[in-house]
């Protein structure tokens, strides 16, 4: 804040509480890990197959839409 000459006077500082926006990165970034490491468990099924080995299987992923695409790639394999 200046006086009337143009001088400073005050330094107001301001400041943002980035808490929750770091929160939302550390959670999107564990999120983005997870279907990672669940698309790669099925692409190493899928390579496995496609090199014509039917004894392999996705381990459980969970119940979210890539886990039940790991799931339905076990019962395509078992139903071969």
């Amino acid at each position: 804040i200046q006086d009337h000459e143009g001088k400073v006077t005050r330094v107001v500082l301001f400041a943002t509480d980035v808490t929750a926006a770091k929160q939302l990165e550390d959670q999107t970034r564990r999120e983005a890990e997870e279907v990672r490491r669940k698309t790669a468990a099925i692409l190493q099924a899928m390579n496995a197959v496609s090199a014509g080995d039917f004894t392999v299987a996705c381990p459980p992923l969970g119940d979210d839409p890539v886990g039940q695409i790991g799931t339905a790639l076990n019962s395509t394999i078992g139903s071969v």
